[in-house]
């Protein structure tokens, strides 16, 4: 099947490549964007009968570099960090990337009112809530 030893590393080799090039795309997509040099910041959804809490992890923010986005069914967080991380990624050939901001759109696990929304800010921690409780309107019965 293979004309000699180097036709099989070759194959080998670009076999583990696309692997690695697969694993890197899936990382890519849920731990940072480099072309906007953007973090996905790690995030927590809780859930009570009053309220839907969003917490997110910011380190090297302050507050009024953040930028908030809601709708009905989203949540949309910028955050400019107050300097760049630098992270190294890759394999046997590594290569340095800078990121300047942290960047998340996520899909809410049910729909708020976006008016109602309140935003907490303390120790790189952001709290975004949303009352759940919905006041119902007196029904009189004829």
């Amino acid at each position: 099947m293979w004309e000699d030893e180097s036709d099989l590393f070759d194959e080998m080799e670009r076999r583990v490549h696309a692997l690695l090039h697969q694993t890197m795309a899936g990382m890519h997509d849920s731990l940072f964007d480099i072309d906007s040099k953007s973090l996905k910041p790690l995030y927590r959804i809780e859930v009570s009968d009053e309220q839907l809490i969003v917490t997110f992890d910011l380190p090297y923010v302050r507050k009024e570099d953040i930028s908030l986005t809601s709708t009905e069914e989203t949540l949309s967080i910028e955050a400019k960090m107050k300097r760049p991380v630098t992270m190294r990624l890759g394999g046997s050939i590594q290569r340095h990337f800078q990121f300047e901001k942290y960047s998340k759109k996520i899909r809410l696990p049910l729909r708020v009112n976006p008016d109602d929304a309140r935003a907490m800010f303390r120790n790189g921690l952001l709290a975004v809530s949303y009352s759940t409780a919905h006041k119902g309107n007196a029904v009189k019965v004829v």
